[in-house]
């Protein structure tokens, strides 16, 4: 493994840390506020989803 493969790795890393956490405090802030818990986990769940298509279909 090449040190641009380790430098591109661990920036993947950062990257899906910070939004888990982002859609955390996101999720505590709404619910916070008076959204219900169920809406707000299935959006993030949406929201996830549709990140995460293109990344599947890319192989």
């Amino acid at each position: 493994m090449s040190a641009l493969d380790l430098c591109r790795l661990a920036g993947i890393v950062f990257l899906a840390v910070t939004l888990v956490v982002t859609g955390d405090t996101c999720g505590k802030l709404l619910t916070q506020s008076g959204v219900d818990p169920f809406i707000v986990a299935w959006t993030r769940f949406l929201i996830a989803a549709l990140v995460l298509w293109p990344l599947a279909r890319m192989q």
